[in-house]
């Protein structure tokens, strides 16, 4: 529910991807921070029914195309006038603590479990700690009518960065990146 209201304060028709597939919520993996388990689907699901998410199954680009199936969901206008009504704001609703860092994905995009090593051990805690440094830093462009760059937020609830390696290799890209955008 947090994520749908900072994805409704964001922008109310923004959708966030979840997996229905009960193999996807891994209770153990190190992507998984808080834990969620496979029975946020039924959960989903009984939400939708309530009419409190509008949902639109995983999407289809066409035949032979890999992957793009993800369920997303949404804020019904229900939920919305909830949102609107909340006494909470944005500032109280903050980064998982222990969110991974260091990203492995496969060929076709999908997270890799992993062991650490004493190379991925420091490359975390480098980057926990420019984490640090940037969310206790004020970034901003003061020309912007509205605090994005292409798609990119500008703000400080975006700034958190990650370090994204592909086919699980971890000679490739080691990309650093952050709310969806390469840094």
């Amino acid at each position: 529910m947090l994520d749908l209201y900072v994805a409704w304060l964001e922008d109310p028709e923004l959708s966030i991807g979840v997996s229905m597939s009960s193999n996807y919520w891994d209770t153990t993996s190190r992507y998984n921070a808080i834990h969620i388990s496979k029975k946020i689907i039924p959960i989903i699901h009984a939400l939708n029914k309530a009419g409190l998410l509008d949902l639109a199954k995983g999407s289809y680009s066409g035949p032979y195309v890999r992957g793009n199936r993800t369920t997303r969901i949404r804020a019904s206008d229900v939920l919305q006038g909830w949102f609107a009504e909340a006494t909470f704001q944005r500032d109280d609703v903050g980064r998982v603590e222990g969110e991974e860092l260091i990203i492995l994905k496969d060929a076709d995009e999908g997270l890799v479990e992993y062991d650490d090593t004493d190379e991925i051990i420091r490359m975390r805690e480098e980057l926990r700690r420019y984490n640090e440094v940037i969310a206790a830093a004020f970034i901003d462009i003061p020309v912007l009518d509205q605090p994005r760059v292409d798609d990119v937020a500008i703000d400080r609830y975006h700034q958190r960065t990650r370090r994204i390696f592909s086919r699980s290799d971890w000679g490739l890209n080691g990309r650093f990146m952050v709310a969806g955008g390469k840094v």
